[in-house]
């Protein structure tokens, strides 16, 4: 199971990879094994907050990737997707729940 989450956030990595943020593993719990963070290196992003507007934004706007990296966090970080919905607000949250139901 963890080899096939580790192949499903390589893909999504790989389409997203100029973008300037990623999908990254992490060991804190078990709810909160997965991020959506900057690529501090290509230096697009001021912070992750940023990138979780710029993933949800492109998601509201039906890109597959960005939805993919969004239900990839629901799926198994929910952690992580607590952060994003206080990020970008219940609104546009569910409006792309909404979206990942059809998708």
């Amino acid at each position: 199971m963890e080899q096939e989450l580790i192949t499903e956030g390589g893909k999504i990595n790989a389409s997203v990879s100029n973008e300037g943020w990623f999908i990254s593993f992490t060991d804190r719990s078990n709810d909160h094994q997965y991020e959506i963070q900057r690529d501090d290196e290509k230096g697009f992003f001021e912070d992750d907050a940023a990138v979780h507007r710029r993933v949800a934004e492109l998601a509201l706007d039906g890109s597959i990737p960005h939805l993919s990296a969004i239900r990839f966090i629901q799926a198994n970080s929910p952690k992580e997707m607590e952060i994003l919905k206080r990020t970008i607000g219940d609104y546009k949250m569910n409006k792309i729940e909404n979206m990942l139901m059809k998708y």
